[in-house]
């Protein structure tokens, strides 16, 4: 609905200068994708998209008479500018272009070329098709409009392709910098630093832009110059500004939101308090809701390229794989770790069935036990899971410990270990972990993230590197990785709804990994005198994160 301008939005974080809620709300797309699905791509910064037949050429045009947070105007020469003498300066991006700029969204393929038809449009050609070229910068990555338009008015400064050396110089000792590249990388305005003090003078296309930062406090105001506007014209955001504190401890943060401190959290509230924050909704004047949450959490990886030849022995037979998908209760598992909020697999055998699990693990060859009453290796000799976990989310020891009992209810001996998260990813790369627990992102299919380098380090080494490094993979798993990378390829319609499906059952058949649930919610607390907020609770929570220039305070 139209809304009123007005009011201040208060955020709180556990970090310095930087909120997950605030990068969403000040990320700014080329492209716009609503409710993140990928299926649907809408103008954004762009006001238009044509593309040929063969999706290999892109033409777009900007929005005529948009300007920066400064003033100046907008053309196709900060694209150029962005293109030419950042992505493709040896010093600045010594390997080029990212990959979401290449032919089908693939590392390694060639770039695009680029060409300015006029101040307002350009034209994107690649050799080959890339149908999910607009998908890549409606949403990819959370990427923003700064990787490919720059307000070259303002970074020619700090350039020393374009700046006066001594002006420079100066500007580089001013900044205590020793080279122009650090104090360019410094001023080039990257929107995960949008809180950070070195964003302050940066023109920008966001809805509310940076006036004040420190460790203790961020504040963004409207930007005078937003481009867009309400159904009856009137500019957007609604709300003046947003106020971010910095509070260091989480139980501190958690009460101060209880208590109405905050008008919004998404991503800084628990799922272990929902009950508090519901018994507290009155108190703090907020509304408790919940909307899907945007990745899969709780996901068991078995790394099926650990060099141990007994580990392989066991773990490469997908029938123990589905054992152990069939000697998970997940039912119990949601209502126990996801508070009920979720739904059983469609990505693994999720039917608990011990009796088959038992049946399946004796065909395998395991039906040999050792006095503990654990299974034995089919050469006799003992076997164990080795988990290994960090608690960087709430969910993971929970879950481990009831993966842990389950499999050890149908005679596989299982441990779990709790380990910094620094030293699991040190690990990890080592290809030293058994198992481990985390999150994948196949709801958001066009990440192409199906938890590749979780449970299957070396192979997916050789599939990144064209066989240069890692260890050849079986046929099946070529074929997973060859359908995923098509998604991009192809159109969006054609990645998500035909696609998708197709890399969800290979998962199934393979029982690559281990997926508890789908359908998880994710919390989210707003002010209960916010107007435009979703109630539709099948909607990811962060898209409502995404689209808080249009919520307003309706008793202003």
């Amino acid at each position: 609905e139209v809304g009123k301008h007005g009011g201040t939005m208060r955020l709180l974080g556990p970090a310095v200068q930087y909120d997950n809620d605030g990068y969403m709300m000040h990320c700014v797309q080329l492209l716009n994708t609503p409710g993140i699905l990928g299926d649907n791509v809408t103008p954004n910064v762009f006001k238009s998209m044509e593309v040929n037949d063969d999706f290999t050429e892109y033409t777009f045009t900007l929005r005529e008479g948009m300007k920066w947070s400064d003033g100046v105007p907008v053309t196709s020469d900060d694209i150029r500018f962005a293109w030419e003498d950042v992505m493709w300066n040896e010093d600045l991006s010594p390997s080029g272009p990212g990959s979401a700029y290449c032919t089908g969204g693939a590392a390694g393929a060639n770039p695009m070329t680029l060409e300015i038809i006029d101040d307002y449009t350009i034209k994107c050609t690649f050799d080959g098709p890339y149908g999910g070229f607009p998908v890549a910068l409606a949403i990819q990555g959370w990427r923003s409009y700064n990787e490919l338009l720059k307000p070259r008015h303002f970074l020619e400064q700090f350039h020393a392709d374009y700046a006066d050396p001594d002006e420079l110089a100066a500007a580089i000792a001013a900044e205590n910098f020793e080279t122009w590249l650090q104090l360019f990388s410094y001023k080039d305005y990257n929107s995960w630093n949008y809180f950070r003090v070195q964003s302050l003078e940066v023109p920008k296309l966001t809805p509310w832009i940076l006036v004040e930062s420190s460790d203790e406090r961020c504040v963004t105001e409207r930007n005078p110059y937003y481009w867009k506007v309400d159904t009856a014209g009137n500019q957007l955001p609604y709300i003046d500004r947003i106020d971010f504190t910095y509070v260091p401890d989480g139980e501190v943060m958690t009460v101060q939101q209880m208590a109405g401190e905050s008008d919004y959290g998404c991503e800084v509230v628990g799922m272990p308090k929902l009950a508090l924050y519901r018994e507290n909704e009155e108190a703090g004047n907020y509304n408790l809701k919940l909307g899907n949450i945007h990745r899969t959490s709780g996901v068991l990886f078995l790394n099926l390229t650990n060099t141990n030849e007994q580990w392989r022995k066991v773990m490469w037979n997908v029938d123990v794989r589905r054992a152990l998908s069939h000697a998970i209760d997940r039912v119990e598992l949601i209502d126990t770790v996801y508070y009920g909020l979720g739904d059983p697999t469609h990505m693994n055998p999720s039917e608990y069935d011990p009796d088959l699990a038992n049946e399946l693990l004796d065909g395998a060859g395991m039906d040999q036990r050792d006095a503990d009453g654990f299974r034995l290796d089919p050469d006799g000799n003992p076997f164990v899971i080795d988990i290994e976990i960090s608690t960087m989310y709430y969910d993971n020891a929970p879950a481990s410990q009831l993966y842990m009992q389950y499999f050890k209810d149908v005679g596989i001996n299982t441990t779990v270990k709790t380990i910094d998260y620094q030293l699991l990813t040190t690990r990890l790369n080592a290809n030293e972990l058994y198992g481990t627990i985390l999150h994948e992102s196949s709801t958001t299919w066009y990440y192409k993230w199906w938890g590749f380098g979780w449970w299957d380090i070396l192979w997916n080494q050789w599939w990144n590197t064209q066989g240069a490094e890692g260890e050849e993979p079986p046929q099946e798993y070529k074929d997973m990785r060859a359908v995923v990378d098509q998604t991009m390829v192809v159109e969006p319609t054609v990645g998500r709804w035909e696609l998708k499906p197709q890399i969800d059952q290979m998962v199934y058949d393979y029982v690559w990994y281990l997926v508890p649930s789908v359908n998880q919610k994710q919390p989210r607390i707003e002010n209960k005198d916010f107007g435009n907020c979703s109630d539709n609770e099948l909607c990811y929570s962060i898209a409502q994160t995404l689209s808080m220039e249009q919520v307003f305070y309706k008793s202003i």
